[in-house]
């Protein structure tokens, strides 16, 4: 038997959270990655910070999972 995945993964993402400039955290609320194949899926990151005045104003969190076979889900943009 033969299985055949071609399936991406898919990304549930936690809402936007809010926070005073002061009290911005070394780590984000993750996403969860869930595959019909592949019970890890790895998460990537790219972080964009925009700033004004040394103040972080929007930090914009794109994430995506890739399943073991080289499926990759689409970008899911989270905002902090």
């Amino acid at each position: 038997m033969e299985i055949f995945d071609d399936a991406a993964p898919t990304i549930s993402v936690p809402d936007k959270v809010t926070y005073n400039c002061d009290s911005v955290p070394a780590e984000y609320p993750r996403p969860t990655a869930q595959d019909q194949c592949d019970p890890n899926p790895t998460l990537s990151l790219d972080k964009v910070d925009t700033t004004k005045e040394g103040c972080i104003l929007i930090i914009q969190l794109t994430w995506t999972a890739t399943d073991i076979c080289g499926n990759k889900s689409g970008d899911y943009i989270q905002y902090v």
